[in-house]
């Protein structure tokens, strides 16, 4: 641990050229930023403050395949599939859209029927938003959900992904205390959940003029296995005042080592260091 303190302290400021400005907006640490914790706060229930933000590549348009969700004490992530639109011309953001629709409604509408841990609470709601959509695409998904005892649940399918970030008490570096792992049946093959169409949909895709869409599923009769709720990767977390929680597609992780992700948080005011 001091050694990690020590790199954060010697290793020369990173040129930021390059980085979108989105980004370099988020990185406003003040350089005289003080803790703001005390005893009462570390005792006090948590709450989530949540911010959300996407940039999706420039050939896929203002929004992409991704979607999110905010509430009051849940957040999730979706990542669609690019390929329905790349192949066969549907968007899969609308399925993504629904799935996280249907998630924080039930997680809105259930918030005070926990029984269990939070982590199959947070399983539950991406089974009913599962249940919900009636869109054709697929996804990854992810949804966490902050409970009373200051507990985080969390329940991953794919490769989308949760890290919480802690800010460290001597070099005032972050470190990372927990992240998911990414769920794949193959390289490049996360688990994911989907709406696939039936025969009972063949015409309405006919007659928008999915025709290529269609003679391939009449081909492959037996549908695909796809994975459900069930299957996510469940972990219930504890968590304290000031915790930084990151939730993203796998476009992060793939893009950037954790001491890398440690670094950016770094810079960034977190409720200990802002100033009300």
């Amino acid at each position: 641990r001091s050694t990690e303190c020590l790199w954060q302290q010697v290793r020369p400021e990173r040129s930021w050229a390059g980085w979108p400005q989105e980004v370099m907006e988020l990185l406003q640490r003040p350089a005289d930023f003080r803790r703001r914790t005390s005893q009462a706060d570390l005792q006090a229930e948590l709450e989530l403050w949540a911010g959300a933000h996407q940039i999706p590549l420039a050939k896929k348009g203002t929004a992409g395949e991704d979607s999110y969700f905010l509430g009051s004490h849940c957040l999730g992530v979706a990542d669609g599939v690019g390929e329905w639109r790349s192949e066969w011309g549907i968007d899969a953001r609308e399925f993504t859209d629904e799935l996280m629709e249907g998630c924080k409604s039930y997680l809105q509408n259930s918030e005070h029927r926990v029984n269990g841990p939070l982590s199959r609470h947070a399983q539950a709601a991406m089974h009913e938003g599962h249940s919900t959509t009636r869109s054709f695409g697929s996804s990854t998904a992810l949804v966490a959900v902050l409970g009373r005892r200051n507990q985080l649940g969390v329940a991953n399918l794919g490769d989308s992904g949760l890290c919480l970030l802690r800010r460290e008490e001597v070099c005032q570096g972050m470190r990372m205390v927990f992240r998911t792992t990414a769920q794949q049946t193959g390289f490049n093959c996360p688990r994911q959940m989907g709406h696939i169409p039936g025969a009972q949909d063949y015409a309405a895709l006919l007659a928008r003029g999915k025709d290529r869409l269609v003679d391939c599923l009449k081909k492959q009769p037996t549908a695909q296995k796809w994975d459900e709720a069930k299957d996510a990767q469940l972990n219930d977390v504890p968590v304290q005042h000031g915790d930084l929680v990151i939730v993203c597609s796998d476009g992060v992780f793939d893009n950037l080592w954790d001491k890398e992700i440690c670094e950016l948080a770094a810079h960034a005011a977190g409720p200990l260091e802002a100033e009300l």
